[in-house]
């Protein structure tokens, strides 16, 4: 896949990204309360800008400005995770979009292969929101329906939950939280004295 628009090296956080992209998906990850390392490791043809940690899984992650998959990225990154066994230890690999996008009722964050299945076809991903046992905390999570159930990737105490037990939405948050990421990633030009 060809881009039209070169990559802007941008420091977040006090760490330099190979792009705004990748700068603002970070800050999004803290937003979001997720730990996120950037650039964990190569795996030869493929070279993942995130791996993602949660108590039950990780997921390899990969930053690219698009709207719609690109087949070849896909392969791609399965072979890699194959070849290298990320398969054995990992959970998930995830495709960005260039930006959550909000056509339905969740906000669409890309792609996601369970690298754990023999089929590793690439489903739609989203971001919902669980609330906690005792209800006092909300938690964003990554997830999409399989044939009859939600399936989480995060969160420890949801793995596979009835379709009545359908996280919430909260589009008008996670469009806030993009906001914010997007904000803090912004290039500032530096004052001149004319």
């Amino acid at each position: 896949m060809e881009y039209t628009v070169a990559a802007i090296p941008t420091t977040y956080n006090g760490r330099r990204y190979r792009s705004r992209l990748e700068a603002k998906w970070a800050a999004f990850f803290d937003l979001l309360k997720w730990s996120a390392e950037y650039e964990p490791f190569d795996l030869g043809k493929w070279s993942p800008d995130f791996q993602i940690y949660s108590p039950e899984s990780r997921g390899l992650i990969e930053v690219k400005p698009w709207v719609n998959q690109s087949i070849e990225t896909c392969d791609r990154v399965v072979e890699a995770c194959c070849r290298h066994g990320f398969d054995d230890f990992g959970d998930y690999a995830w495709l960005t979009n260039v930006a959550p996008t909000f056509e339905s009722s969740f906000a669409h964050v890309g792609w996601i292969a369970n690298l754990r299945e023999d089929d590793k076809t690439w489903t739609p991903v989203h971001i919902g929101w669980f609330r906690s046992p005792d209800e006092k905390h909300v938690s964003a999570d990554l997830v999409h329906v399989s044939s009859d159930y939600w399936v989480s990737w995060m969160r420890a105490d949801a793995n596979r939950m009835g379709l009545d037990d359908e996280p919430m939405p909260q589009t008008d948050l996670v469009k806030s939280l993009w906001s914010r990421a997007s904000n803090v990633c912004q290039w500032h030009a530096k004052a001149t004295i004319t």
